[in-house]
């Protein structure tokens, strides 16, 4: 596949994507778009795969890595209902939901969605407590940093990795 990738970019989700999370409410969240080809006919949960599972093993790793350090409840992997641990908690032919509990007060969601070139990655995240909102903030600048790097990666490849 040769399809011209342009840096994502970040975007405000229209209030009908943000409702989509089932957190009790969310304290922070941000939303990234690319462009990927339009004739690769990959569903979202496709592309979430070939996002997070499609990377190289020791990438895969460092990712499961620095989300158990957020306190974040993974489960087992592999697994049919599972990307990388985090539980598919909603899917729809235009996008699927995936879902993380918190050892301490954080949970969170991420939501990728495709609809016609477009694919967006929103992250949704509930801050419960003081600790939460703490690593939250200090997580925060690596994690704009490293969703633009994934879904560009993924752009380019495709969604079957």
């Amino acid at each position: 596949m040769s399809v011209h990738v342009t840096r994502p970019h970040e975007a405000d989700p229209p209030q009908s994507v943000r409702d989509l999370t089932t957190l009790g409410r969310v304290d922070y969240h941000d939303a990234f778009v690319a462009e990927v080809d339009p004739d690769d006919p990959g569903r979202p949960q496709e592309w979430a795969r070939a996002m997070f599972e499609g990377i190289g093993r020791r990438e895969r790793l460092e990712f499961q890595l620095v989300w158990r350090l957020l306190g974040l409840r993974l489960g087992v992997l592999p697994s049919a209902d599972r990307i990388v641990g985090w539980r598919i908690r909603d899917e729809q032919p235009d996008h699927v939901l995936l879902h993380a509990d918190s050892w301490f007060g954080m949970p969170a969601e991420v939501l990728v969605r495709r609809v016609g070139t477009e694919l967006t990655m929103v992250t949704f995240v509930e801050q419960r407590t003081a600790l939460a909102r703490m690593v939250w903030n200090r997580a925060t600048p690596v994690h704009r940093g490293a969703v633009p790097a994934l879904l560009q990666r993924v752009a380019r490849r495709g969604s079957r990795g």
